[in-house]
C-alpha cells in the first residue's frame, strides 16, 4: 500500500536553534496515527509544516505523491483538519455552517453535505442551531466540515479537549469509523494517552525535535522480553523465600495480593510447580500489561505530555 503522507528528513530551524531534527515517517490509508511527545517536543511545529502554515527549512513533505514545497495547492487539497475546538457560527444551524464552508471549495454537492452529516451522526440535529449543540456535537460538526472536500488525510490536534467522557468516546468512535469506512489516514495529536491507546493503530513519539520511534501500539507496549506477572497466594512471605532460593535471578516484589514477578513467559509453569510443591496455594496468575502511558513515560523519561 502506498503511503498517503511521507515526511522525509524534515527539519525546522528558527534563528540558530534547530527545532525539528530530521523527522521521517509514513502514514497509510485507513490507519489512525497517534503523534505524541512531551511539551515543547515539536508536535505543533511539525503539524504546521504539514499543512503549510510555516515554512520547511530542510527536507520534504509529500502528500499523495506531491511535495508541498513544489506544488502546495495540489498537495494541500488532500488535507482536512481541526486544531483544538472548531469555530462555528453559533447563530446558524449545523447545515447552514456546512453550506457556508462548502462555498469555499469547488465541487461540494448537497448530497455530500448530507453524506458527511450522516457520517458523523448529526443527521437528526443538523438543522438545529449550533448554539444548542454540546461540545462533542460541535467537534463532530467540525470533523464533518473538514471532510466536505473528500480529503485523504484528516489531522486532528487535541480533538477531545474539554469533552466529558461520553463526548470523548463519541469522537474516538467516529475517528475509528472514518478511518475504516472512508479509508482516511487520520493523524491525531493528544495528551490523553488512554484514549490514544484505544484510538490509534500506530504511534510516533517525538522528543526534543527528534523521532524516538514509530510502532504499532500493541508492539510498543509489549516489546520487552520480560513480562510482569502477579501470583495471588495464601502465603506470600513463604513463597518469596522459596522462590528466592530456587530462582535467585528473579526480580520479586511482595504486595497485598501476593507476589509480582518480572520474568520470561516460559518461567510461569516452573514457578507455579515450585509453589504447589512447597504447599503454597496459588489462587490466580495474572499478567500485568503496561499501558501506553507507562511505556511513554519510560521512553521520554517521565516528562509531562503536551
Amino acid at each position: 500500500m502506498e503511503p498517503v503522507l511521507q515526511l522525509k528528513n524534515l527539519k525546522k530551524t528558527i534563528g540558530r536553534k534547530e527545532i525539528i531534527k530530521g523527522l521521517s515517517f509514513d502514514v497509510y490509508p485507513g490507519e489512525v496515527f497517534g503523534f505524541l511527545g512531551p511539551n515543547g517536543a515539536g508536535k505543533t511545529t511539525t503539524i504546521r509544516m504539514l499543512v503549510g502554515l510555516i515554512s520547511i527549512t530542510e527536507g520534504e513533505v509529500v502528500i499523495k505523491g506531491t511535495s508541498i514545497t513544489k506544488n502546495f495547492e495540489k498537495a494541500v487539497q488532500h488535507i482536512g483538519g481541526i486544531v483544538e475546538n472548531p469555530e462555528m457560527y453559533k447563530f446558524l444551524t449545523g447545515h447552514q455552517n456546512l453550506v457556508h464552508y462548502a462555498r469555499m471549495v469547488n465541487g461540494v454537492t448537497k448530497e455530500r453535505i448530507k453524506e458527511v452529516s450522516e457520517l458523523v451522526g448529526l443527521e437528526k440535529r443538523i438543522h438545529d442551531k449550533v448554539k444548542t449543540y454540546s461540545l462533542g456535537m460541535r467537534q463532530r460538526l467540525g470533523i464533518a466540515q473538514a471532510l466536505l472536500h473528500r480529503p485523504s488525510i484528516l489531522i486532528l490536534d487535541e480533538p477531545t479537549n474539554g469533552l466529558d467522557p461520553s463526548g470523548i468516546r463519541e469522537v474516538r468512535d467516529y475517528v475509528r469509523k472514518l478511518a475504516r469506512k472512508e479509508g482516511l489516514a487520520v493523524i491525531v495529536s493528544s495528551h490523553l494517552l488512554s484514549e490514544m491507546e484505544m484510538m490509534c493503530d500506530r504511534i510516533g513519539i517525538i522528543q526534543n525535535g527528534s523521532l524516538v520511534g514509530v510502532q504499532k501500539v500493541t508492539e510498543f507496549m509489549n516489546e520487552e522480553r520480560f513480562i510482569r506477572v502477579q501470583f495471588q497466594l495464601n502465603d506470600s512471605t513463604k513463597a518469596k523465600t522459596v522462590l528466592s532460593q530456587q530462582f535467585p535471578e528473579l526480580v520479586i516484589e511482595q504486595n497485598d495480593k501476593g507476589l509480582e514477578l518480572s520474568l520470561e513467559n516460559e518461567m510461569i509453569p516452573k514457578i507455579n510447580a515450585s509453589l504447589v510443591k512447597n504447599e503454597i496455594n496459588v489462587y490466580g496468575i495474572v499478567q500485568l500489561t503496561k499501558t501506553l502511558e507507562d511505556r511513554f513515560l519510560e521512553v521520554t523519561g517521565g516528562n509531562q505530555i503536551g
